[in-house]
């Protein structure tokens, strides 16, 4: 580490930051101005059920969800726009991000991200590729010679 707690919090206390915990614990040391909780689910992997997702993208479309679906690259992230939108499914791919989702609205876009999360207080399901495609296969050890 380059720094211990002490430099850290010395260092930040004149500053405004952002702290952001999956396990919150208020620290007097960081003086904090407000607090605020969001409850995130976690998603359940499709595992390569392309009808799953689009049973789902439904599902949360009727509920006025903003929906963005994010892939490694450009594309592999129209790939998918395509494959959704040739399934009836109202879905684009953009590398905008200035621009807000809107209700019900599907959009593919650029991003990584190791699985994906939904914020039902603020009608958000976010979906990461990973989620989508698992491509995770076990490998067989090598048996080492006796």
């Amino acid at each position: 580490m380059l720094y211990d707690a002490k430099t850290v919090v010395a260092r930040l206390v004149n500053r405004t930051p952002v702290l952001l915990s999956e396990l919150y614990k208020k620290q007097p040391a960081w003086k904090e101005q407000y607090a605020f909780q969001i409850d995130a689910k976690g998603l359940v992997s499709y595992n390569n059920s392309f009808e799953d997702l689009m049973k789902d993208i439904e599902k949360y479309k009727k509920k006025d969800y903003r929906i963005l679906i994010l892939s490694p690259s450009a594309t592999r992230g129209k790939r998918i726009a395509k494959n959704l939108q040739d399934n009836d499914v109202m879905a684009y791919f953009t590398e905008n991000r200035e621009q807000p989702l809107k209700p019900g609205e599907v959009r593919i876009s650029v991003g990584r991200m190791e699985t994906g999360f939904e914020i039902p207080e603020c009608h958000l399901l976010v979906i990461a590729e990973g989620d989508i495609f698992t491509s995770k296969e076990l490998k067989k050890r090598k048996k080492l010679p006796k």
